[in-house]
Order: C-alpha cells, then sequence, then structure tokens
C-alpha cells in the first residue's frame, strides 16, 4: 500500500506541474522571458543559432547564471524584473512567480512512475504468493 501511495503522489505531482506549466499565459511568459535572454546571451555564436526551447530543469539553475558586470544580479531576478515590468507593473504588491515552486519542480523532474510501478508489481507478486 505505501508503494501504491508513493505512486500515486508521483503521478499527481507531475500531472499538478505539467497542468501549470502548460496551462498558465504567465507561465508561458516567464518561459519566453528566459528563451530569450538565453537566445541573447548565446548571441554571436554561429554554432548555437536560435534555440526554440531549452531543457526543463534549467529553470532551477537561473539563479545561478550571475552577470558578468556584479554579482548579484543573476538570471532568475533579471527575468523576474522583466516579467513584473511588461505583465505586472500594476498588481506588484500581491505579484508571485507563477512557476510550479522549485522544490515541485526538482521532484517532478526526478519522479520515475514506470520504476514505482515496477517495484509495485514486484511487491505484488511477492506479497501474492505467500
Amino acid at each position: 500500500m505505501k508503494m501504491l501511495f508513493w505512486l500515486e503522489l508521483s503521478v499527481r505531482l507531475i500531472s499538478d506541474v505539467l497542468s501549470q506549466l502548460t496551462e498558465s499565459d504567465s507561465v508561458k511568459r516567464i518561459l519566453g522571458i528566459v528563451l530569450a535572454y538565453g537566445n541573447y546571451m548565446n548571441g554571436g555564436n554561429r554554432m548555437r543559432d536560435q534555440a526554440d526551447g531549452f531543457q526543463i530543469d534549467m529553470l532551477t539553475k537561473l539563479k545561478d547564471i550571475k552577470s558578468s558586470r556584479s554579482p548579484q544580479i543573476n538570471l532568475l531576478r533579471v527575468t523576474l524584473e522583466k516579467y513584473i515590468a511588461d505583465y505586472e507593473k500594476e498588481s506588484f504588491p500581491n505579484f508571485a512567480f507563477p512557476l510550479p515552486a522549485l522544490g515541485l519542480l526538482r521532484q517532478a523532474i526526478s519522479a520515475d512512475p514506470e520504476n514505482a510501478l515496477l517495484n509495485l508489481t514486484e511487491k505484488e507478486k511477492v506479497l501474492g504468493g505467500k
């Protein structure tokens, strides 16, 4: 039963994160800003050209990408400031970053429902054989 609980929790977690990522206009705007900044930072590199996307785990690394001019400035801060300036200026006092919590995003990325299902099936065989 415990394994089934974790399997259901993993599937629900992945489903919730995917819903937030695919249905929210705010998330689409944030992802567009991140993509635009990434393309800008890679500008001048003929090998990379303009990207059509990026790996979702990149979102967890935005705070680690620092400005060469000031170590206090990182890509997360710049992205947030750009989003606020363009889309949330009037509601800034109530502003919340519209991405799923980074901890949930990390868990969803690392969740392996297929492996959990395999473990559950193996345990059921063992328990059923007794």
